[in-house]
């Protein structure tokens, strides 16, 4: 059975490997003047070489967080914070440069995701627990709502390299793998630098 709503977009934090009370720190990262796509609460982010974040695509080997919300200044100059920053937001020198607020993804750090596909059993899906999977833009952000269209792309969990490790089932009564946008724990395989995966290579 297939819902039509997401029931929440893109990821969000759940918790840590280290305890679950940890508050995570939320960092605000510059964005491209008038980068062509929007950025969504959910959406999960790269670096690029300009030291600004972009939107990590599937596959996109190197995950810096998730965003939670954005600072820009519209088209009069009003400060706006939001969920989204819109596409193609530009700025001038004398304009405060557009940015998003991110929680970084860790190797200790755990987000909740909606899946993009059902698993037949909950024991295939207790099987999975561990494996790796990618996530996939499976609808647009939400200018409504703010949030994210990305999902975990389940029907491609392996055991091989992939952006996300399944941590767990989410622990919720409600939460039916049986059905598509069910929800899981996830923690970033392919993290920018931050404990987990290191590189000594600069971007």
């Amino acid at each position: 059975m297939a819902r039509t709503n997401i029931p929440f977009g893109g990821f969000k934090y759940w918790g840590s490997t280290m305890g679950q009370n940890i508050v995570p720190n939320e960092f605000e990262w510059q964005v491209a003047d008038d980068y062509a796509t929007a950025i969504f609460a959910g959406d999960p982010l790269k670096l690029v070489s300009d030291g600004t974040v972009a939107v990590a695509a599937a596959g996109d080997a190197t995950i810096f967080g998730i965003a939670t919300g954005s600072v820009y200044n519209d088209v009069k100059g009003n400060l706006v914070r939001s969920s989204y920053l819109p596409a193609a937001t530009s700025y001038s020198i004398d304009r405060m440069r557009s940015r998003v607020t991110v929680i970084p993804a860790t190797a200790y750090t755990i987000f909740e995701v909606c899946t993009n596909a059902a698993v037949s059993t909950v024991a295939a899906a207790r099987n999975l627990v561990w494996n790796n999977a990618d996530h996939v833009a499976t609808a647009a952000g939400n200018t409504s709502t703010g949030r994210s269209g990305f999902e975990l792309a389940i029907g491609g969990a392996g055991t091989a390299t992939a952006q996300w490790r399944l941590f767990n089932i989410a622990p919720d009564p409600n939460n039916d793998v049986t059905l598509t946008q069910h929800r899981w724990l996830v923690i970033a395989n392919e993290v920018h630098n931050w404990p987990g995966v290191f590189s000594t290579t600069g971007i």
